[in-house]
């Protein structure tokens, strides 16, 4: 399969031609319109540019494409989750760790929107379940923390701010 154009793609991206990266990524789909990851990093292009809405479609068809793409799913999550759609994000998270049970954020994106709906006793286990796959993950043992604080368990909560140094 010639990717040229998604290469070039990827190479614009990190020059930060989201634009152009774009153009090129849309120029791979018409030669390959089943390529395996150009929709998904239009859809990055696209949040990075804070269109989250069209974000949000590309993913979509990267996951018509390849059902049990390695990130499409945790993608759609996080521009889900910024548009405050939290229940949505977190079958979109969830979905993701279906396909990637040891993936590095999943667990932990769904402990924040649990935590965002209120649902701290959830949001900790999903924060313990996210330390479980990366013990060292800094952020999920300070929100953990957190959530501990908020229901008033403060020495768990002080135990966890410090795992998180």
């Amino acid at each position: 399969m010639n990717s040229n154009w998604y290469y070039r793609g990827n190479a614009l991206c990190g020059l930060g031609k989201l634009n152009e990266a774009i153009a090129a990524y849309q120029k791979q789909i018409k030669i390959t319109p089943n390529h395996e990851g150009a929709w998904n990093n239009i859809g990055i292009a696209l949040y990075n540019l804070g269109k989250l809405d069209e974000a949000i479609t590309a993913y979509q068809k990267q996951i018509e494409i390849t059902p049990n793409h390695k990130r499409a799913w945790y993608n759609m999550g996080n521009a889900l989750s910024d548009l405050g759609k939290l229940d949505e994000a977190i079958a979109a998270y969830q979905k993701q760790i279906e396909i990637t049970p040891n993936h590095e954020w999943a667990w932990y994106s769904v402990g924040n929107a649990l935590y965002n709906l209120g649902k701290l006793d959830e949001a900790i286990t999903a924060y313990q379940k996210q330390i479980e796959i990366t013990p060292n993950h800094e952020s999920a043992w300070n929100n953990m923390g957190n959530a501990l604080s908020d229901l008033g368990k403060l020495d768990e909560a002080i135990a966890a701010y410090q795992k998180a140094n």
